[in-house]
This record gives structure tokens, C-alpha cells and sequence, in this order.
């Protein structure tokens, strides 16, 4: 077992510390439900609030209690240790420039809250909190502008790195505002986006809140000042202790107001007190010192002699503090203080830093302090002495001895260093003497470098007036003479420095280099004045390097110039006209290449060669004469020539204008009949599958990267499983959307689906499997090759996931999935819920989506590519759809069914392969 042996500790320091390994449940952060992480208290480093108040709205009654509210609850806040920013009836601007400042003042690892009571409006699904200056009539198209999303706020918290995000709104006020043009009563659901956001409606979506015209506060208010009282406060019950003395108060009014929470806490926000003790385990009862045992031995089993207890922790989930790593690290600490090593106070200030928020270390902070404080000059002055005791000259121990003398724990260091002095002083030659004092002062500014050079004059005065004729000191006593005159001269540029600075003219400074640019010991006066003339010579030098580079064709010289000039307001003009020529070097160097191909395609005599040049630059004004040139060339051509290049630039054209204009060109040409039936035939294809054509031009389709994921689930269903790690080994064209009735009708002539009311775009359903094999035979006859499919199961579930490795989880499936619980029993637009990474609509919800593959185990290995078993007698769907429980609503649910199955539930996405032109 290894021990660390702490000389002294006081006895105050061992009380402390064995209180808290006493406490060690509560370091780390257990209560009798265990040490899951949904128990552990959250950390924060400070605590800031931003309460707004909105009461005097224009053009209707003030609002009662907003104001009270606000007031109230910053007293509240302030008593909690809260930084409480305040205000009262904003405009728009003023909304948003308070909002920026207070989010400015939070720093990463900060809880910050959120109160707003005012009135607010729901639109599309988003909450926005309304200005005073916000107007009666504002179209429902005009409030995303008029008014401040709720939304960006969280935003703003989660983007400036605050760990704990906590938004209250008490907005759902009796809306005068509210009107068919404009908004939804009371505020919809908001989720809370992302860990370490707690979001609070005083009155549940859709609904809104009493101003409780009976009491001096809102009836929300009213119940939350009390739980902010209590002697121990943590965020979440705080909140749900609210919320049901809300509830319950309503009731007995007669009213209806239930809070909504919102919320991604895992774990417990102390704003005052901390989480229960548990009784000392084994383990702690173990670690507790007995009451005869010396406090200063303590031993750590588990962290060898060495280690770094202090290193910083990988940015992980954090971790739970225990007893044995509290007491290595506050014994690392104290050892090192008591002993002084070198490290003492920076191990001293982290162990501090560390457990200054955790509220059973109060005592052992306080103790730990003041052995900082203790410590710290005696432990400086220790290693500082040391760095110098060997090395340094008698010009550092000096130094050292003025800086240390009046510091009584400093006595050994300085009494040291006076004895070295004193041996230096001894010894000194006039050499090693002349040695240590001949390095010239460093110039920071005139003022510095004056005192410091007077100081300098005084130190080579001294070094003269004792060496001065001394034979041993002729060769020294000589440079100090020397140094005498070069500091006279210093003195003097020194002196004129001043004044060269005031003129600051190119005049004056390039005199002032001419006359002491030069001296000795000056680099630092030259080097601030050419600075200063370097500054003054930009503009000059800017416009001689652009009359330079002003016909230049390469990017990286225009590049380069804009880096050196782009930024100084002095040279606007000439970067702008550097940044205006490298916009136009792509058409100046689409010119240069224009000219050089269309010359060369001229003089080849090379017909496809000339046709290709004339459609790549016929819509470059720059090259009209060159093209009209090889236009001309073209038409010399014979007929047969000219159509059959023609032919082989469009014939594997999708369309009808290029073979039509094909036609009426060349159709009067008996040696072109050949080419012209050719293109009739194509014409006649695209004209037969025109409406097909349109309508399939019209789907979009996302590109799916290659990838690796894990497919399936290990606690979903029996067919899950196991887990298979799939390799999509090539990329591929995915519809963002599932397909549409529109598209359906365009391809099969009829409407299978039972919602026709939903409209043309919401995803046609009552298809089976092969009627969908029917519909892709149709598109692939169209194309001429197989060009169109739908998805693997396989790559049905790596497209669903976009990189994810777990489910959405039910706080956000109702932003990206219609389901049982809001569809209304029917399917919706397609693209009307939010998308997934991969820009894909309704991988959830909707429709299920028929796959390619049968229904089969998964395999148990590594697979790349599969495609299911060879047969079977069910085909699987995929996503859920408008009647599913949201419980099922997941990526790997899948849903065998027979390849005849027509259901209002089922529909399918198209694949389209990435060699399509």
C-alpha cells in the first residue's frame, strides 16, 4: 500500500477533511437509489439569470402581474447566488440587444435561466415572445419578424457553452393579439434540443395561463417563490413541486392551468443545498480515519507514487467523484505545500477550483485557502531563489533580495540570498563585475526606456568610479567610457523620439533613422520608428505593388495582395479593384481558353471538335467573334457531317426539344435521312412518356455517401437481432421525400390511394410490393435501362439513420414523424415534418415503406451489400406510419407482410442509381 506522509497539517485541515470523507456519498453524488448517472449533481461554475417583464403593450390594457413577477422572482434568484440581469417592457431591438448581452456574460460550464412573462404567439410550430411595440394586425406571414423566437434563445444558451440552459415562459397569456391572420392560442410544445436544457410553460400547449387579477403575483409565480425558499433547491423538483400546486390551484378556482416541463436533465441541479446522505458504506466507514489514527498518514491503494492526480479528464461524460480520489488529490495538494515543491499552489488552486461548487467542501475550501495563501509567497520565494542561486549575477540577487526583504516568510530565502551576495561581491572581478551589467535596456516605451537608461548610466558610473585606473579593470574600464557616450546619444534619440512620434510624417521619421538608426543599444528606438514608417509607406507601397500585379492572371498573386492591403482602410480602392479582377480572372481565363480551343478546333478540321467548342462558349459575350468564326467553319461542313456529330452529342438526350430541333434541321437533307429516323424514333419515345418524364424530373433526390453502421437493435424486437455491423460499400440517389400520388398517376394513369382528399402531394399508399415492381418497369422502359429501384432493407436503415447510433428518442420523434398521437388518422404532405441528417423526410411516419429484400434473420457477422435472403414469403416495410403507437415509431422496426399486401399505411421512396445522366 502505497502512503503519502504530509508533514504538518494543521488540526483544523485534518477536522475538515475527515468531515468530508465522511460524506463521501454525497462527493459522490448517490442518494439510495444508487449511483446512476441520473442522480449525480450537475456542476456548475456560475449562475446567471435574465428575467424581461412585458406589461405596457401598445393599443391594449397592460398586463397585471408581469412586472411584480419579475421583481419578485429576481429576489428570489439573487438569494439563490444568481447573477440576475432585469427588464422591463422591451421593444424588438431592445429584446434582442438584452438577450445578446446577457448571453455574452455566460462562460461554458455556466447555468443560465431564461424568464420571460409577457404575451406570446405560436406560428408554424414556433413560439415567439412578443415586443411592446409589436402591432395589432400583424399578418401571420410578419410576426417571424415582429416578434423574438423562443427557439433562438435556447440556441443562443446552448452556442455560448452554458451546461445548464433553463427557459421559464410565462407567455401564454390571454392573447389580444391573436387572430386567424396571425397566430394559435397559447404556445405549442418546444423540445428541449439537446442535454442540460430544462424548458417550463407556466400552462400547457394550446392553453393559456390566469394574470390571477386576485393577488399582487401570477398564480404560477405565486407557487414558485415558495419552493425557491426552501432549504435545499434543485431545479427539476422545484419545478414539478410548481407544477402541481399550479394544477391543484386552478382546480379550486375553477380554472385550467397545467405547466408543461420540457426537459434533457440527466441529473441534479443544486442551486442551494445538496443531495441527500446516505448512511457510510463499508467503503467509507473504511477510509474514515479512527479516532487514534494520525490524519497526515494517507494511503491510496489504487494510484501510485508519481501520478498525476491533477491531470485533466478526457472530455467525456463526467464522472463521479469518489472518496479515495478526493483524498489522493487533497493530500497530492497538501503534501506538495507542506513540503514545497515547486507545483504546490497550482496543485493547491486545482483541488480548489475543483470542489469550490460542491457544498459539503465548504469547510475544507476555506481551510485550503488559507494554506494557499500561506503558502504562497515562501513556496515562490523558495523556487525563485533556486533558479538563480547557482546562475544568477549579483544584479539578480539584488533583485531578488529588494523584491523579498519585507516578507517575513520569505526570512530563509533572503537571508540566503544576502550571502551569496555577499560571496559574489567578494569574488567579483572587474570583468565578471563589467559582465553583468553591460546589457543594454529593452525598449517598450519612451518612458520605461528612459528610466531604465538613467539606471544603466548609473550602474556604468559606479562600475568607473571604482575601476576607473585600475590596471586589472583597463580593458572594461575603457568599454564603460565607451558606453558613456553611446548612452549620451541614446539619451538624445530618446529624447527627440518623442517628438518624431508627434509629427509622424514620412519626412521626419526617415530623418530620425537616418541620424540614430545606427547607435548602439538603439535596435529597439530603430525598430518602433520603422514600425511607424512602415505604417505611414503602406499606401505608396500598396499602389506600387498593384501598378505591379494589376494585369495578372493568377489567383494567388491577387490573393496574396488582398492578405497584405485587403484589410487597411487606407488601401480600399486598390483592394477592391484587386478583388474585382480576381472575380473576373474565371472569364478572363475562360477567354484565354476559349480563344485557344476554338483556334485550334479551326485550323483541325475536326468537325465534333468544333461543334463541342461552339456549345461550350456560344454563351460567352467575350469570345462572339471567335464563335461566329467557327460557326461559319461548321456550316462549310457537309450536311451527312454536320448530322451525324450532331447525333452523336444528343442521341442519348432525355427530351423532345433537341431531336425536334434535330429534325427541322437536317430533314431536307436526303444524306441525312439515316440520322433523322433515328431521332424521330426518339422523339416519339419522349413524347409517349412526356407526362412520365415531367413528373419524375420533378422528385428530387439527395445523394447517400457510403458508410459503415450498425444494423438493427439489441432490446427492440426478436427480429432485430443480433446487431450486424452493414457496410454500404457505394453511394447512391435517395427521394428526399416518399412518393407522391402525384408522381403515381403520372407513371400508372390511377389513383390507388384511399386519402385522396390529403391532395396530390402527400405519398400515395394501398400499393403492394409488386405493384410497386410495375411502376419501376414502367420508369426503367422509359430510360432504357434499369435506372430506378427501391431501397435495400439495409440501405433503408442507413439512410433512416444518417450517422445516428440510437433511436430518436420520444422527445423528438414529434418533429420528424406523423404518428398515432398527431397525424389526425390520416397522412400528411410529404416533407412537412423535419428532416433527418441526410436532408431525408419521413424516414419516420408518414407511410411505411416497402424495401427490396425478403424477410429474413440478419446475419451474424460483418456483411457488405446485403440483400436479404433469395426468398421467402413476406417482404418487409420500414419507417411506421400515421397509425403507429409512438413506441414503435423507431429505425429498426420492421414489418413483414405478403408482396400482395395493399394497406392505407404502405407506401415507398425511389432509389435512383448515380450513373443516371
Amino acid at each position: 500500500m502505497t502512503k503519502f506522509i504530509v508533514a504538518s497539517w494543521p488540526r483544523s485541515l485534518s477536522i475538515a477533511i475527515t468531515a468530508l470523507l465522511a460524506l463521501g456519498c454525497t462527493l459522490q453524488g448517490q442518494s439510495p437509489e444508487g449511483d446512476s448517472r441520473a442522480w449525480r449533481p450537475i456542476e456548475v461554475i456560475e449562475k446567471r439569470a435574465l428575467l424581461i417583464g412585458n406589461a405596457d403593450y401598445e393599443g391594449t390594457t397592460p398586463l397585471r402581474n408581469t412586472i411584480a413577477d419579475v421583481r419578485a422572482l429576481e429576489a428570489a434568484l439573487t438569494d439563490l447566488g444568481f447573477e440576475v440581469m432585469s427588464a422591463a417592457n422591451l421593444t424588438l431591438e431592445a429584446m434582442k440587444a438584452t438577450v445578446r448581452e446577457f448571453v455574452l456574460e455566460l462562460s461554458p460550464g455556466d447555468l443560465g435561466l431564461f424568464y420571460y412573462s409577457g404575451h406570446g404567439v405560436q406560428v408554424d410550430n414556433e413560439n415567439y415572445l412578443l415586443p411592446v411595440d409589436f402591432e395589432s394586425g400583424t399578418l401571420r406571414s410578419e410576426v417571424a419578424d415582429e416578434a423574438y423566437s423562443a427557439s433562438r434563445v435556447m440556441r443562443m444558451l446552448k452556442d455560448q457553452g452554458a451546461r445548464v440552459r433553463v427557459m421559464v415562459l410565462d407567455a401564454c397569456r390571454n392573447n389580444p393579439y391573436v387572430d386567424e391572420r396571425s397566430a394559435g392560442r397559447g404556445l405549442t410544445a418546444m423540445h428541449s434540443g439537446a442535454e442540460g436544457s430544462l424548458i417550463v410553460f407556466t400552462t400547457g400547449e394550446g392553453d393559456v395561463a390566469s394574470d390571477n387579477a386576485r393577488g399582487d403575483l401570477g398564480l404560477y409565480m405565486t407557487h414558485l417563490l415558495p419552493e425557491l425558499r426552501r432549504e435545499t433547491v434543485e431545479l427539476k423538483e422545484t419545478f414539478e413541486r410548481t407544477r402541481a400546486a399550479v394544477y391543484h390551484a386552478a382546480i379550486e378556482r375553477g380554472e385550467t392551468q397545467r405547466p408543461a416541463h420540457y426537459e434533457d436533465l440527466i441529473g441534479r441541479v443544486y442551486v442551494r443545498g445538496g443531495p441527500p446522505s446516505t448512511p457510510p458504506s463499508a467503503l467509507q466507514r473504511e477510509v474514515t480515519p479512527p479516532p487514534n489514527t494520525d490524519i497526515s498518514e494517507i494511503s491510496n491503494p489504487t494510484i501510485p507514487v508519481g501520478s498525476n492526480s491533477m491531470a485533466p479528464q478526457a472530455e467525456t461524460e463526467p464522472q463521479p467523484l469518489s472518496v479515495e480520489g478526493v483524498r489522493e488529490e487533497i493530500s497530492a495538494a497538501i503534501k506538495a505545500a507542506s513540503l514545497e515543491e515547486r507545483d504546490a499552489i497550482e496543485k493547491l488552486e486545482n483541488v480548489i477550483k475543483k470542489y469550490r461548487e460542491v457544498p459539503s467542501a465548504q469547510q475544507m475550501i476555506a481551510l485550503l485557502t488559507e494554506k494557499l495563501e500561506a503558502s504562497r509567497v515562501p513556496i515562490e520565494a523558495k523556487w525563485n531563489w533556486k533558479d538563480i542561486e547557482i546562475t544568477g549575477s549579483s544584479n539578480d540577487v539584488s533583485d531578488f533580495i529588494d523584491k523579498y526583504k519585507d516578507k517575513q516568510t520569505a526570512l530563509t530565502w533572503v537571508r540566503a540570498a544576502e550571502s551569496r551576495l555577499r560571496q559574489l561581491l567578494d569574488s567579483e572581478t572587474p570583468a565578471s563585475r563589467w559582465q553583468s551589467i553591460q546589457q543594454w535596456p529593452r525598449f517598450e516605451s519612451p518612458a520605461q526606456y528612459t528610466g531604465d537608461l538613467a539606471q544603466h548610466r548609473r550602474e556604468v558610473d559606479e562600475y568607473l568610479a571604482e575601476h576607473d585606473g585600475d590596471a586589472e579593470a583597463a580593458v572594461e574600464a575603457n568599454l564603460a567610457k565607451e558606453r558613456l557616450v553611446d548612452i549620451a546619444l541614446l539619451e538624445t534619440a530618446t529624447a527627440a523620439l518623442d517628438a518624431v512620434i508627434y509629427a509622424n510624417t514620412i519626412e521626419a521619421l526617415e530623418t530620425y533613422l537616418e541620424h540614430h538608426g545606427a547607435l548602439k543599444g538603439g535596435s529597439g528606438l530603430a525598430a518602433e520608428v520603422q514600425g511607424r514608417l512602415d505604417f505611414l509607406e503602406l499606401p505608396e507601397r500598396a499602389a506600387r505593388e498593384w501598378e505591379a500585379i494589376k494585369e495578372t492572371v493568377d489567383p494567388k498573386v491577387l490573393e496574396g495582395y488582398l492578405i497584405d492591403y485587403g484589410g487597411d482602410i487606407r488601401v480600399a480602392s486598390l483592394a477592391s479593384l484587386a478583388q474585382a479582377r480576381l472575380k473576373l480572372l474565371p472569364k478572363l481565363l475562360a477567354l484565354q481558353e476559349a480563344q485557344v480551343q476554338l483556334t485550334e478546333a479551326l485550323q483541325s478540321e475536326n468537325a465534333s471538335a468544333l461543334l463541342e467548342v461552339i456549345e461550350e462558349y456560344s454563351n460567352l459575350p467575350e469570345a462572339e467573334e471567335f464563335v461566329d468564326s467557327a460557326i461559319d467553319k461548321w456550316r462549310s461542313f457537309p450536311p451527312a457531317v454536320r448530322a451525324e456529330t450532331r447525333w452523336n452529342r444528343i442521341k442519348d438526350v432525355r427530351g423532345l426539344k433537341e431531336f425536334q430541333d434535330y429534325i427541322s434541321e437536317f430533314q431536307d437533307y436526303p444524306q441525312t435521312s439515316r440520322w433523322v429516323e433515328l431521332a424521330r424514333t426518339k422523339f416519339e419515345h419522349w413524347n409517349k412518356y412526356r407526362s412520365i418524364k415531367d413528373a419524375i424530373d420533378e422528385v428530387e433526390f439527395v445523394s447517400i455517401p457510403p458508410g459503415t453502421f450498425r444494423m438493427g437493435s439489441m432490446t427492440g424486437d426478436p427480429d432485430e437481432r443480433p446487431l450486424t455491423r452493414v457496410m454500404i460499400s457505394e453511394g447512391f440517389m435517395l427521394a428526399r421525400f416518399e412518393t407522391t400520388q402525384r408522381t403515381w398517376i403520372a407513371v400508372m394513369g390511377e389513383n390507388p390511394s384511399e386519402f385522396i382528399e390529403c391532395g396530390l402531394d402527400c405519398p400515395v399508399e394501398n400499393v403492394s410490393w409488386n405493384d410497386i415492381q410495375k411502376f419501376l418497369t414502367r420508369l426503367n422502359e422509359m430510360e432504357g435501362q434499369n435506372l430506378y429501384r427501391i431501397t435495400t432493407e439495409a440501405e433503408w436503415e442507413y439512410a433512416s439513420r444518417a450517422g445516428a447510433t440510437v433511436e430518436p428518442l420520444g422527445r423528438t420523434l414529434d418533429s420528424v414523424a406523423w404518428h398515432r398521437e398527431n397525424s389526425g388518422t390520416r397522412t400528411r404532405l410529404v416533407g412537412s415534418k423535419g428532416a433527418n441528417e441526410f436532408g431525408l423526410h419521413d424516414m419516420l411516419g408518414n407511410v411505411w415503406e416497402w424495401v427490396q429484400d425478403w424477410s429474413g434473420r440478419y446475419p451474424d457477422d460483418e456483411v457488405i451489400d446485403p440483400v436479404g435472403p433469395q426468398r421467402g414469403s413476406f417482404k418487409v416495410s420500414r419507417g411506421c406510419s400515421w397509425i403507429t403507437e409512438p413506441r414503435q415509431c423507431r429505425l429498426a422496426n420492421r414489418n413483414p407482410l405478403s408482396p400482395d399486401d395493399r394497406m392505407s399505411t404502405l407506401g415507398f421512396r425511389l432509389v435512383k442509381s448515380l450513373s443516371a445522366p
